[in-house]
């Protein structure tokens, strides 16, 4: 998971062009991603988020902590 997370990180702030300032609010932001994807390992449009806390995550939550 760390890789994917540090992978998805240096391919954000790459693409965008900004520093390695950020190098904590793009790792926040590929961890707040992963968890909301839904995958292979769970059933159909089920996410990590939903089958940790057994409800659905508002897509409009900006609170994602």
């Amino acid at each position: 998971m760390n890789r994917t997370l540090v992978e998805a990180a240096r391919t954000m702030l790459a693409h965008s062009g900004l520093s390695n300032m950020y190098w904590a609010e793009a790792v926040n932001t590929a961890a707040f991603l992963r968890h909301r994807v839904p995958t292979a390992a769970f059933r159909a449009q089920e996410t990590p988020y939903h089958r940790w806390y057994g409800k659905k995550q508002s897509i409009l939550s900006t609170n994602h902590w």
